[in-house]
């Protein structure tokens, strides 16, 4: 079995080791959701877990309110700090000592438990979502007193629309993002640039390098493993967006463009300012309901082709100005349109603060990190880095939040890792394929094998702290297994990078008599102790066990009594990882059915070593070529199986070439070869 197994390995229930106390706070008023002004004696009945109903009055006038925000869009930034504070308290402030007179929430503020507070906030009343809640002043008797409760508080807040079925979240699928711009003319031109600067450089680190040596095929395939995470379609209009929806399923769709208001029956509402079809300079405006078509990919699409997480980079998209008609904001209704999450600006959001949003956004999204703290720090940035804006405050994020929420992004986190692993790696290929040998290479090699190690570790260390509310102790020690062998053949493959470079630099083609790498073998013997700490946790696991079988000998290499040691002691292992092996085969089916056999044939070509006076030559042969057929057999279609197995063989037959095994090895890569 290769190390390539590791990956194909499919964990048990996860959950994310650092996870987030929900709270969460329904307000609902009698009759429906529009055509209600905001008025101080409206009764707001507030509903949180088992605690009892209370009832909220919210002090504004609906002009008043009106007042205050249009303060607030009108503010700029040659507006004093004094002043610009006082336009914020005024909202935040009244919206502080309505909340604090909520006693579950101060509960959920000062409690000892999880580090960070997502409170969910599910309004049922149109002219609730023109409150900006993300710029509430947290109350004296509040931690954080008098301050924003956002920026001085552990605490991220979201908000849904109430409905009758929820938006279902898939949020562990391969990314793919989609970038669309638009600036027709009449306009200022959006920082488009900017944007896809920001944005490559959040997929920089998930981008995989060509091993091509030729520089123009070394960019163009480079430039295909761009394209195949991040989708760019300049002078959007509604009809591009539609057919590049159609034609692609992308997980996370970000928009640059202007907001503009649309006149309607009953009062204005906020659009997107796109190109009309065709003609890149004249301005189209889209309301939310072309918006949510075009991002379903037209009429004959459903929910289930919505991206997981829309971001406008538009201003007052986020915005309700007018109650008096059904629906809300853009954002309230791609919501409501089945997008689970949308992250958008309430208020107009400033050119240099959409870039630093666009770039932290997706930089912590798309590497695994939990949405909702990676919009704690989405804010935090914002407050610190433009800090003469509002942008902090106008951020919102409309969210649906499942039960499963936090297992969903701990197995998004370990597809997302194994894929940074995987671009480290090939960076560390591509550097081998260009020759370049010697102390700088092992320079250059060093600090990505010190980024994978640590990269690693906080995924063991996640995997440590998996909650128990979602895993049996099984499941566990399964997952814990996984990640240590995840670990050890990620220190092997560092151990063969350094070997290849130890060979390259002693010019010797002939690996038989290449010494063995002191880095090379200080990896080898990370990965063994690693292997064996996995065993313990899984002792049934014959492929974990079947990799400290190997990394042993490897390890052992060019140190006699050490070897000697290490047979003399894993003799017996060797023969129980066989028979757990067997017993597999027998019950075991396609995929599995194929690994167990290429576990069989590893431990019959290790017997070369474990087994003895007892090890037979021409039976191993027979035994390698029946499993060597089994495993093209059982894979069928899937040609993974026998690729993996047969990279791990020719490991053997080079990296870690010995003349015990070296006949058995090529037999197994020639089989193969045949087959896959």
């Amino acid at each position: 079995m290769s190390q390539d197994k590791a990956d194909s390995r499919c964990a048990a229930s996860r959950h994310a080791a650092t996870r987030v106390h929900p709270f969460k706070l329904e307000l609902l008023r009698q009759g429906p959701a529009h055509n209600q002004l905001m008025s101080p004696i409206t009764p707001y009945l507030a509903l949180s877990g088992n605690a009892p109903p209370q009832t909220l009055y919210f002090p504004f006038e609906h002009r008043q309110l009106l007042s205050r925000l249009g303060r607030l869009r009108q503010a700029d930034r040659t507006m004093p700090a004094m002043e610009r504070e006082a336009v914020l308290r005024d909202l935040g402030e009244p919206l502080g000592q309505v909340l604090g007179t909520v006693p579950s929430l101060y509960a959920a503020m000062t409690r000892d438990e999880e580090p960070l507070l997502h409170v969910q906030l599910a309004l049922s009343a149109l002219e609730l979502s023109m409150l900006p809640f993300e710029a509430v002043v947290a109350p004296d008797h509040f931690p954080g007193g008098n301050k924003p409760m956002l920026l001085h508080s552990p605490m991220v807040v979201t908000r849904e629309v109430r409905r009758a079925q929820r938006a279902a979240v898939r949020w562990n699928r391969p990314p793919k993002v989609l970038f669309a711009f638009a600036s027709p003319g009449g306009l200022a031109p959006v920082p488009a640039q900017e944007h896809l600067n920001a944005l490559r450089r959040a997929i920089e680190p998930l981008v995989r390098r060509s091993t091509e040596t030729d520089p123009e095929k070394n960019k163009k395939e480079r430039l295909l493993k761009v394209g195949e995470l991040l989708h760019v379609l300049p002078n959007a209009s509604l009809r591009s967006l539609t057919e590049a929806c159609r034609s692609q399923s992308f997980t996370h769709v970000h928009i640059l463009a202007h907001g503009l208001p649309i006149q309607m029956a009953g009062g204005d509402r906020y659009g997107m300012a796109l190109c009309r079809d065709g003609e890149p300079l004249t301005l189209a405006t889209v309301d939310a309901a072309q918006l949510v078509g075009a991002l379903r990919g037209g009429i004959d699409a459903d929910d289930n082709c919505m991206p997981t997480l829309v971001s406008l980079a538009t201003c007052d998209s986020g915005a309700v100005d007018s109650v008096l008609m059904p629906g809300g904001s853009l954002a309230h209704e791609l919501h409501e349109a089945g997008v689970p999450w949308v992250v958008a600006s309430q208020f107009p959001l400033w050119m240099d603060a959409s870039v630093l949003l666009a770039e932290s956004l997706y930089a912590g999204v798309l590497v695994g990190h939990d949405p909702r703290r990676v919009l704690l720090e989405v804010r935090r940035r914002l407050a610190a880095e433009v800090p003469d804006t509002f942008d902090w405050a106008s951020l919102v994020a409309y969210a649906t939040i499942p039960f499963d929420l936090d297992r969903q992004v701990a197995d998004f986190r370990e597809r997302q890792t194994r894929a940074l692993l995987e671009a480290r790696f090939s960076m560390i290929d591509e550097m081998l394929a260009q020759g370049t040998t010697g102390a700088e290479l092992r320079a250059r090699i060093a600090p990505l094998a010190e980024d994978i190690r640590e990269m690693l570790r906080r995924q063991t260390a996640a995997a440590d702290r998996v909650d128990a509310s979602f895993s049996s102790e099984r499941a566990r020690r399964a997952l814990r297994a996984e990640w240590l062998g995840m670990t050890a053949a990620s220190e092997k493959r560092l151990g063969i990078a350094y070997q290849r470079v130890a060979d390259a630099e002693t010019a010797q083609k002939d690996a038989d008599t290449a010494a063995p790498d002191p880095r090379a073998q200080e990896a080898y013997r990370r990965a063994r102790d690693l292997y064996l700490e996995a065993s313990h946790e899984e002792p049934h696991n014959h492929w974990v066990s079947t990799q400290y079988l190997s990394m042993g000998v490897i390890a052992a290499r060019g140190d006699k009594a050490a070897l000697a040691a290490l047979v003399s002691a894993g003799k017996l292992r060797w023969e129980l990882t066989t028979q757990l092996a067997r017993l597999e085969q027998l019950s075991a089916k396609g995929k599995d059915l194929a690994w167990a056999w290429g576990t069989v044939a590893e431990l019959t070509m290790l017997g070369s070593v474990y087994a003895g006076r007892q090890f037979r030559q021409g039976q191993a042969q027979n035994t390698i070529t029946e499993a060597c057929q089994a495993i093209i057999a059982s894979a069928g279609s899937d040609p993974f199986p026998v690729q993996s197995t047969r990279r791990q063989f020719q490991r053997y037959c080079e990296q870690w070439a010995d003349d015990r095994w070296s006949a058995l090895a090529k037999l197994a890569v020639d089989q193969l070869s045949a087959g896959g």
